[in-house]
């Protein structure tokens, strides 16, 4: 049986994530925002892109958003609307149901 050779040196992906960049998820991941309670999850993020964003703001509906050249013609948006489906657990039974 004949083995594969391989001559090409294979170099590690350079991740584009930074210290920083983990941080944020991690924070905003543990950061509940259900339906209805997003606020703290739109501030975690807007205060994320506010150094790339010249401007930004949430809309009634509950959007995001961070506007790259806003007086320009073609301008950049950069939006999310985010929210996690949530469950409040009032009792658990000594059977294990949850109600």
């Amino acid at each position: 049986m004949a083995k594969a050779i391989t001559t090409k040196k294979t170099k590690a992906a350079k991740s584009i994530l930074t210290d920083e960049s983990y941080a944020f998820l991690k924070n905003y991941i543990n950061n509940p925002s259900p339906t209805g309670f997003e606020s703290s999850g739109q501030k975690l993020w807007l205060e994320y892109i506010k150094p790339y964003t010249d401007t930004f703001f949430t809309d009634a509906y509950g959007t995001a958003v961070g506007v790259i050249n806003p007086t320009a013609p073609f301008k950049v948006v950069i939006e999310a609307h985010a929210d996690e489906i949530s469950w409040f657990v009032n009792y658990i039974s000594p059977e294990g149901f949850i109600y």
